[in-house]
């Protein structure tokens, strides 16, 4: 264990334990046991020890998560779910990309959202956003005709704002037509998973939209943070300095500017 080697090292006197200044490692389960963390351990052997604590890049994380925690996981969820749909159907997939290419959108296939992952939700987020306007295109022809006639507006909307002439929407119609084809194959929890995708794009499309748009403007603060901490040169005479230009962006979108001054 790690607090195993700690002690070898000192037991040999190759360290003493009042020249023990600081510990630096990752945030680990094994650091926050009341009784036997590691921890609890060394401050029994160094209790001059000021603070341990698990590196800022977790913090960051969690504090994202937190942030992001009255969401309700609408725009994680969606992005797992685009992901797994796309994932084992290579013929979805190459519809996807036709339509793109119809809609002048650059393709990419749906990434995955990896929720443990350092801030995946704005990096899966950024391609999500360059293709929003092509799922709702593409999922309308999976629809059955009651839906198809409450939804026509919404995909009418984005032909009109990408200005898609005639023959563009009758080639759509033609992969409309093969994806009804398609639909007739699904199983029904294949047709829930698809209708759970609809509900979020057409139904809750503001709300689906606006909080994709809140990540994207405020995550990058955070983002920034952790690639000058991956860099592979040394960065830690920058890291303070970082940290406190985070604090004082963030509370800039909730506080007056000139109470931030100071």
């Amino acid at each position: 264990s790690i607090f195993d080697v700690v002690t070898k090292v000192i037991d040999n006197n190759e360290l003493p334990w009042t020249n023990l200044m600081s510990v630096l490692m990752d945030s680990c389960a094994v650091m926050r046991g009341p009784k036997c963390g590691v921890e609890v351990r060394l401050r029994e052997k160094a209790p001059q020890l000021l603070d341990i604590d698990g590196d800022s890049c977790h913090h960051i994380h969690n504090a994202v998560r937190q942030l992001c925690k009255p969401f309700d996981y609408h725009v994680e969820g969606l992005l797992g779910d685009l992901h797994n749909d796309f994932k084992w159907s290579s013929d979805l997939r190459e519809r996807l990309e036709e339509i793109c290419f119809f809609l002048g959108v650059k393709y990419t296939a749906p990434e995955r959202f990896v929720s443990h992952r350092w801030l995946s939700c704005y990096d899966v987020g950024i391609s999500t956003s360059r293709t929003m306007d092509a799922y709702p295109v593409f999922y309308y022809g999976l629809l059955n005709k009651e839906n198809k006639s409450v939804y026509l507006a919404t995909v009418m909307q984005i032909y009109h704002k990408l200005e898609v002439s005639p023959e563009v929407r009758e080639n759509i119609r033609n992969i409309h037509q093969k994806l009804q084809e398609k639909r007739k194959t699904l199983s029904k929890d294949g047709i829930d998973w698809k209708m759970r995708i609809v509900k979020k794009l057409f139904f809750l499309r503001p709300q689906t939209t606006s909080t994709l748009q809140f990540y994207l403007a405020v995550l990058p603060v955070f983002k920034h943070y952790i690639l000058i901490f991956e860099m592979k040169e040394p960065k830690i005479h920058k890291l303070y300095d970082k940290q406190a230009d985070i604090i004082t962006e963030f509370f800039s979108y909730f506080i007056r500017p000139e109470l931030l001054q100071d």
